[in-house]
């Protein structure tokens, strides 16, 4: 949320919106609540200023977040007294604003509770980097989520350090860390000093960093991320023993499922190369792979889910073509699969799909009674000059995208081998949603939404009522 605006109180609105300032009047506060709820973000701001009983509504919501782009309206906002009870639940530091944090969390007492900070890892030239800095005093407690990210560059030792002891004066309730790959500069020798995560849950950080003590305890580990492209991972029959979810390659999909062991992961959920619906990021495949031999790596891999300890219930991986055989192979691991995104890499001006590759995979969900979520789009693959296949969003299939009465089509003959389905998707454009009367096209896309009933009958309830159908 940009905050380079002043907060919008009720004396500053001095100048209602027509609109908004007269509808208050003549309607009750919960169906007010309702439209505030549905309004996008963006717009909060000005439906503040339309009178007292739209800032009230809308001003906690406003300010539950807090970007901070620019500090001194932030801290304005967080220094003053506001209508809102409680302080932001995320704070987001860019570079340079770091020293400011300290400030802030003193300024409201409200703001002790704040548990989960997203920070951008500043880099410096090297020569920039050559003092030794001494481990800075660091008083916050609780501290629970901490995610690092980083554009390249050398980490500053000092920006290390301050981390190293943010995480160490949090160590006993600290559950989710992230450190993106790479971010090797003053990292392994810094983190070694780190004492072990007790309440440690979701970990993303490169292998290398796996041997290290504060990591050393897996057993309460249950999200576990692993870089993709590196060269080797090896883990411990003992470790992550109670893995239940995993973003990973083939490679390491089959290190964590052996088939001879004792005790078996319980791993229900796998995403393979980081692949995410509705979340536009690069894919890297290594070019020794390629997209035509993905489904070679990839099959040992997916039918090691049977060496599982639970069964597979989520699952998104990408594919160099639509393959019945090569999805009826996998129907046995399939049976409790709930939610299903495949993403399909074709080659730039080749053809992705269509209604002919769409429909022969109706009769398969039979076979996933528990399937409420099936998402599919496509990337077009560029081979860079360094080796590596990446992939990009292309929009989807040209046609069959925008073929509203096609994909209709398909969904009508998936209703007759499936009760379950209630989300379905064939691009990265939109979306569809079953209800009691049958499809509903959704112009947008999200990652998650709220969970599926499989009845249908509280499917109106289950999300924000921004259907277009």
């Amino acid at each position: 949320m940009s905050m380079d605006c002043p907060h919008p109180s009720t004396a500053a609105a001095t100048t209602p919106l027509a609109i908004f300032g007269t509808v208050s009047k003549y309607f009750p506060v919960e169906l007010l609540q309702l439209v505030c709820e549905a309004a996008d973000h963006s717009t909060l701001y000005s439906i503040a200023l339309s009178d007292r009983t739209f800032n009230e509504l809308v001003t906690l919501t406003l300010y539950s977040t807090i970007d901070l782009q620019l500090f001194s309206a932030i801290y304005a906002c967080t220094s003053a007294h506001r209508t809102s009870h409680a302080g932001p639940a995320k704070l987001h530091l860019p570079d340079g604003h770091l020293s400011y944090g300290r400030n802030i969390h003193n300024s409201r007492q409200r703001h002790r509770s704040t548990i989960d900070i997203d920070v951008e890892l500043p880099s410096l030239m090297r020569e920039e980097d050559d003092a030794v800095v001494a481990p800075p005093a660091v008083t916050g407690r609780g501290l629970k989520t901490l995610k690092l990210f980083h554009r390249g560059g050398i980490i500053a030792t000092g920006f290390s350090a301050f981390i190293c002891s943010l995480i160490a004066a949090s160590r006993d309730t600290v559950e989710v860390f992230s450190l993106p790959d790479g971010a090797y500069g003053g990292w392994l020798s810094a983190w070694s000093s780190i004492p072990p995560l007790p309440a440690l849950r979701d970990l993303y950080v490169p292998p290398d960093f796996h041997s290290l003590s504060a990591f050393q305890d897996t057993s309460r580990i249950r999200v576990l991320a692993i870089a993709v492209g590196r060269a080797s991972f090896r883990v411990a029959p003992t470790a992550f023993s109670n893995l239940e979810e995993v973003t990973c390659s083939p490679r390491e999909l089959l290190a964590l499922l052996p088939e001879p062991t004792p005790h078996r992961r319980p791993i229900r959920s796998v995403t393979l190369y980081d692949v995410k619906y509705g979340i536009p990021q690069n894919l890297g495949m290594a070019e020794h792979v390629g997209i035509e031999g993905w489904h070679l790596e990839a099959r040992p891999a997916l039918r090691a889910l049977r060496f599982s300890g639970a069964r597979l219930t989520r699952l998104s991986f990408p594919v160099s073509e639509i393959s019945v055989p090569f999805l009826e192979d996998l129907l046995p691991v399939f049976e409790e699969l709930e939610y299903l995104y495949i993403l399909l890499q074709v080659r730039r001006d080749e053809r992705a799909y269509g209604l002919d590759e769409v429909l022969p995979l109706a009769p398969l969900l039979a076979r996933m009674p528990c399937l409420h979520t099936f998402l599919l789009c496509d990337k077009t693959t560029v081979v860079r000059i360094s080796g590596m296949a990446e992939t990009y969003l292309d929009g989807g299939p040209s046609d069959f995208a925008r073929n509203e009465d096609d994909q209709r089509h398909a969904l009508a003959a998936y209703d007759q081998h499936s009760s379950s389905l209630r989300r379905a998707a064939f691009t990265s454009d939109f979306e569809w949603e079953k209800r009691e009367d049958g499809w509903h096209l959704c112009g947008h896309v999200v990652a998650e939404r709220e969970p599926i009933v499989s009845d249908g009958e509280d499917d109106d309830e289950q999300h924000d009522g921004k259907d277009r159908g």
